[in-house]
């Protein structure tokens, strides 16, 4: 069978949608299927040189098309790089003769739209993942209101859910937002996100990067992925000012439009250290580094994405520190017993949080982590998620 993938990111990229693509691409390969990834350029900071318009990776066929690359991931810049991304890679993937493509929500339903007008015009089925529900999401976060714009990207989502062989949703409760807004649900599949569990394991606290930051002695609480302004960040900080005098130290991992903000804030606090995004192959080290994995959402998002980098944590064997009022978030730390989930945005419940698991007796920690990497091997694992993907795609292809 030969499989399309739509999105801008992909391998080498860094970004954490990026990395779970070549996951999927690699191991469809691998259980005998031939496919075709059509990528923009690198457009992340820490991946930023043009490589070739084609190349074959571990057997996955990429197709880089050019695109609008900014340096700052952020407003009109960001929907500039997106609208380039349509625009140059609508021709190869209405072109590329394929029995099944599968394309991702982000950038919001542009890719959708793709794979619309592929199966209107070649007849191409394809399986839409939704990670991110706009335009709901847009309008939740202020972006839109609920003008004509708003009305107009309502019918563009409802003729991309309808033209869709299947639509995936990342969580549970997305699924059931998907059927409020009228999706079929005999169309709605969840898959959720996960983490390499045989990559990402349980190791020491003890690693070298610990060393190089100076935290030998300290309890770390890591934040790791998008420092994004949507992502109830603002809180940290000023937790973080509240327990100075505590050997607790919170590390903030990645880029975003939050982190500039964020660094100004902690000017002068010794407790908070900032570090660039790290190439997947530390991942599993930066993530050793932590005692405790910090996990953020945004007050009252009501289900419309979930924050995937939960697995990672889990994976790695640590507990799980996350500020949040999602429903599926708080059940899956709750029922795994491997974390404390806590008010989001608020920084009086995030500091108490800290040190309540600095508090605990370390047999009581690890316990915790050991549980939560029993969950991800179990159910958010690789393994798991790319083989429902592949035969959710040989079902829709079938279907042809």
């Amino acid at each position: 069978m030969r499989i399309l993938i739509l999105h801008p990111h992909y391998w080498p990229e860094i970004a954490a949608t990026a990395q779970l693509l070549t996951d999927l691409a690699e191991d469809l390969v691998l259980a005998g299927h031939e496919v075709h990834v059509v990528a923009g350029q690198p457009s992340y900071r820490a991946q930023s040189e043009r490589l070739p318009s084609r190349e074959v990776h571990r057997g996955v066929h990429i197709t880089r098309v050019p695109t609008y690359r900014p340096r700052e991931r952020q407003g009109a810049r960001r929907v500039a790089h997106y609208l380039s991304y349509f625009a140059t890679s609508l021709a190869p993937a209405i072109t590329e003769r394929v029995d099944v493509a599968l394309v991702l929500s982000p950038p919001p339903l542009l890719c959708g739209v793709t794979g619309a007008m592929a199966r209107r015009l070649s007849g191409t089925p394809f399986v839409y993942v939704v990670e991110d529900l706009y335009p709901e999401l847009a309008k939740e976060l202020g972006v839109l209101s609920t003008g004509l714009g708003y009305r107009a990207l309502v019918r563009a989502a409802r003729g991309i859910h309808e033209a869709a062989g299947a639509v995936v949703a990342i969580s549970d409760d997305l699924g059931a937002r998907l059927v409020e807004i009228g999706v079929d649900p005999g169309s709605v599949e969840v898959v959720h996100n996960w983490a390499d569990t045989e990559a990402i394991t349980p190791r020491s606290t003890d690693t070298s990067l610990r060393s190089e930051l100076g935290l030998a002695d300290r309890f770390v609480v890591l934040y790791a992925g998008n420092v994004s302004r949507t992502l109830g960040l603002g809180a940290i900080v000023e937790a973080a000012r509240s327990i100075v005098d505590e050997p607790i130290s919170l590390l903030v991992c990645g880029e975003g439009d939050a982190r500039a903000a964020l660094e100004r804030e902690a000017r002068g606090l010794s407790n908070v250290r900032f570090l660039g995004s790290q190439p997947r192959e530390r991942l599993g080290e930066l993530l050793a580094t932590a005692d405790v994995g910090l996990v953020t959402t945004r007050r009252g998002e009501h289900s419309l994405r979930f924050p995937s980098k939960l697995f990672g944590v889990m994976a790695a064997a640590r507990p799980v520190l996350a500020t949040t009022d999602e429903p599926e978030l708080a059940a899956i730390v709750g029922a795994a017993d491997c974390g404390i989930a806590t008010a989001p945005e608020d920084p009086r419940a995030l500091a108490d949080a800290m040190t309540r698991l600095f508090a605990m007796p370390s047999e009581a920690l690890t316990a915790m982590g050991a549980r939560g990497r029993v969950v991800a091997e179990a159910r958010f694992s690789r393994r798991v998620a790319t083989e429902r993907y592949r035969r959710l795609l040989e079902d829709v292809a079938a279907r042809r």
